[in-house]
């Protein structure tokens, strides 16, 4: 009778297996690309690791949704959205490393810690190059030339008419100019 259960669990867990092993043959895959030394040059760029990693995920997920006791798809995607989240920490992307986080099946302090710590820091430098990017454009002489072309030509207009009302008033007789 235990065999007879014990058969009938295999056959009814078999797709979430071979899903589980699938996936673990991508993580396999994804950790040799993520963890390769950085003179090591491979032919996978940080595109295609994030395909792989998607791949991976979604194929434990998918082993979960067939059979949410499955620990080896459990373990698996835990493993996998932990690399994801180191790979896109040294990628410089706090933001999607958060959102790895997020869907990790057990939270890992080290983890939350760390990327808590690379969204401050990317806030920081966005906010400085934000304000380095105003103070570049306050000091282009190029920006900002139409308008004040636009008010230089005013100023000549308004100079230019106080000379003719002048040049008009003394023609008439009504104020006497003198220079000195």
């Amino acid at each position: 009778m235990e065999f007879k259960r014990a058969l009938s669990d295999f056959l009814q867990h078999r797709s979430s297996h071979l899903l589980t092993e699938e996936a673990f043959q991508r993580l396999t895959e994804l950790r040799r690309c993520i963890e390769a030394p950085a003179d090591q040059t491979l032919p996978l760029d940080s595109e295609h690791q994030r395909k792989l990693g998607a791949d991976c995920r979604m194929g434990f997920q998918q082993a979960l949704r067939i059979w949410t006791e499955n620990r080896q798809a459990r373990a698996g995607l835990q493993v996998c959205l932990e690399l994801m989240v180191s790979s896109e920490l040294k990628r410089g992307n706090p933001g999607a490393a958060e959102a790895f986080l997020a869907e990790l099946p057990e939270p890992r302090p080290e983890l939350v810690s760390q990327v808590a710590s690379a969204l401050k820091a990317h806030e920081a430098d966005s906010h400085a190059a934000a304000r380095l990017a105003q103070l570049e454009f306050d000091q282009d002489l190029n920006e900002g030339w139409v308008k004040r072309s636009q008010v230089m030509a005013t100023l000549e207009l308004i100079m230019a008419g106080i000379v003719f009302v002048c040049a008009y008033l003394e023609h008439t007789g009504a104020m006497k100019v003198t220079l000195g």
